[in-house]
């Protein structure tokens, strides 16, 4: 699941970074410099329609600013939420889906009709797990395919 929310979160223009954990020393407690551990995550600027206050309050999303982060300008000021990529709920949130299918619709191209459709008749059916499967095969087909016109 974690590869197919990844895809799409690429597909929606998520910017894709890295993060790092810091390593204490188990006993004494300190930090053990160069030991870091470095996550591949995603950040979303605030304001952006996934980064609400239901997913502020939960383990392993943190706010930080574009200090010594590259992948952030250095004249943007506003807060980050990173989310680790296996944090990603694409495949269990109707407020995570729903953009990308809006996106989907918008991204159409020759031969695509048929997947927009798939994913319609699963969002009907109202089966998240169904509709994520779709998503996914567009965002596949898209991938190999958008350099024709629609």
């Amino acid at each position: 699941m974690e590869e197919k929310n990844i895809l799409i979160a690429q597909f929606m223009d998520w910017k894709q970074t890295t993060t790092s954990i810091p390593k204490y020393h188990p006993v004494t407690f300190q930090r053990l410099k160069g030991q870091d551990t470095i996550l591949d995550c995603f950040i979303l600027p605030e304001g952006h329609p996934i980064v609400t206050e239901i997913y502020t309050d939960r383990p392993g999303f943190t706010w930080h600013s574009n200090f010594g982060n590259s992948d952030i300008a250095e004249d943007d000021h506003r807060q980050y939420l990173e989310f680790l990529k296996e944090d990603l709920r694409f495949h269990e949130s109707w407020d995570w889906l729903m953009p990308v299918i809006e996106k989907c619709k918008e991204s159409q191209i020759f031969g695509s009709q048929r997947l927009i459709t798939n994913i319609d008749n699963r969002l009907l059916e109202l089966d998240i797990l169904a509709t994520h499967a779709n998503v996914v095969n567009f965002i596949e087909f898209y991938n190999q395919n958008k350099s024709q016109p629609c």
